[in-house]
């Protein structure tokens, strides 16, 4: 044992037994005991330059030897120390060069898996799936390596499978490669005909029913009759899940229509043919409940009426138009599109729609401009150019779809846009072109929404509607 342990031994049972006593059973001085208790409480002379050393080696990952750490604390530092007191330190510390070791490749299986050169260098590909090539990349993340394998097809470049994997194994390209054949099983089987003698595999699955797009690859009459058939039973299930659904709610609603009356009045408000359509709705989930119920509390409420009455004032407007061509003059331009031969063209500054009163004007280069009546520039060209201005009309049986540009201002609540979107497009049936909102101040948004519409008298149904929304400050038409 040595000294300085049998001298720490006697240190920590000094309160127990006589120091002389235990200096004369281990055999060392008292003087040398006392020199020990001392030297304990000093602090150690190499510990300043052991972290110095140690900062560095954090700095440089535990790649400096002794002799290196030795120039380095020379050059940099102006620390000057024999090179064996360096390597002793950094002994006594555990601050020694950590030594990699070079890592042993071997080339695995080798013998058992060598294949010919097909490729040959040969990167044309003159169809889709007939050169794949794949190769391994390295991604390197703050959790490790990740290993993305990949196929790739020559004929165009795209990308047929891919997988990724933390570990870099057999595995990882042989599930690329069934994952590619799945993929590419499925893209042929969609565009295959069939002939006799063909051996397909057949992919089945539980939940899978019929659907009415099958009947557009079926070819077999029996096939098709196998589906026609499986659809009028769905179509009949869902008729009865409707009904007693709808059946059920009416009661609980306490509403005083009776089925037939609802399903009368429903089908006119989602412009469908029969009641087994709404009743496919209700029982295919498409319709709320809540939103049925909205719509038979506004009928009965007497809130309809009020689009009773908007159609019937878009009917009069209609006849009076009719009295007006039917007494208007004959030599006016009638606008429809029997008169291809006349070169004319809608304006842009107030775009006038089927339904406007308006005017033509003879341009210099662009044949006739078609105007509204209340168009900004139109006292402006009467009064300057009357020569210019001839009248004109729109013909009754004229066809077309407009665009017209309606104005939104209302509050900023959650979905506005969405409900807006829903009674342009869902219920009265328009196309909408473009829409546009932003933020306003007060809490409110305002935008502009382009639509399609055949007339004018669409025009006032469409602003209705839309003031008729919960939240709807504001609806106007404007001319662009």
């Amino acid at each position: 044992m040595r000294a300085k342990a049998k001298y720490a031994v006697i240190y920590r049972y000094r309160e127990q037994y006589p120091v002389f006593v235990m200096c004369r059973f281990f055999s060392v001085s008292r003087s040398g005991y006392y020199g020990f208790v001392k030297r304990m409480n000093r602090p150690e002379k190499d510990a300043a330059l052991a972290e110095t050393i140690r900062q560095q080696q954090d700095k440089c990952f535990h790649t400096y030897g002794c002799r290196r750490m030795w120039q380095w604390l020379k050059g940099s530092k102006g620390i000057y120390h024999n090179p064996k007191t360096i390597l002793r330190v950094m002994k006594k510390y555990g601050l020694l060069a950590e030594i990699r070791r070079h890592r042993k490749w071997q080339q695995m299986g080798r013998q058992l898996h060598k294949y010919q050169n097909l490729l040959n260098r040969d990167f044309h590909a003159e169809a889709p799936n007939r050169k794949w090539v794949t190769d391994i990349s390295y991604i390197q993340t703050k959790q490790g390596t990740l290993y993305l394998s990949m196929i790739r097809d020559l004929y165009d470049n795209s990308i047929v499978a891919y997988k990724t994997a933390a570990q870099q194994t057999v595995n990882l390209v042989l599930d690329t490669v069934r994952q590619a054949v799945r993929r590419e099983k499925k893209k042929v089987a969609a565009e295959l005909r069939l002939h006799n003698g063909d051996i397909v595999e057949i992919l089945t699955q539980k939940n899978q029913t019929p659907k009415s797009d099958w009947l557009n690859f079926v070819v077999t009459s029996k096939a098709r009759n196998k589906i026609k058939s499986y659809l009028r039973e769905e179509q009949a299930k869902h008729t009865r899940m409707g009904r007693e659904e709808l059946e059920r709610k009416l009661k609980n609603w306490k509403f005083t229509l009776t089925i037939d009356e609802a399903v009368a009045y429903l089908v006119k408000y989602f412009k469908v043919r029969t009641g087994t359509e709404v009743y496919a709705l209700i029982a295919t989930q498409k319709v709320d409940l809540g939103t049925i119920k909205e719509i038979l509390a506004r009928h009965i409420s007497g809130e309809a009426d009020e689009q009773r009455r908007a159609a019937a004032a878009e009917a009069e407007r209609n006849k009076v138009h009719n009295v007006r061509e039917s007494t208007a003059p004959q030599d006016a331009l009638v606008i429809d599109d029997d008169i291809s031969k006349i070169q004319y063209k809608l304006a842009k500054c107030c775009n006038p729609i089927k339904g406007d009163d308006v005017f033509g004007f003879v341009t210099i280069n662009s044949g006739i401009t078609i105007h509204r009546n209340d168009c900004p520039n139109a006292k402006r060209m009467r009064e300057n150019y009357p020569y210019r201005v001839i009248e004109a009309r729109w013909r009754s049986t004229a066809e077309g779809a407009f665009r017209v540009s309606i104005r939104i201002v209302a509050a900023d609540t959650t979905g506005m846009a969405n409900h807006i979107t829903e009674v342009i497009s869902r219920d009265l049936k328009l196309n909408i072109r473009s829409i546009n909102f932003s933020s306003l101040a007060n809490g409110c948004i305002g935008g502009t929404v382009s639509v399609e519409v055949p007339g004018a008298g669409v025009v006032d149904t469409l602003i209705h509607s839309i003031m008729r929304i919960k939240g709807v400050q504001r609806a106007f038409r404007i001319n662009n």
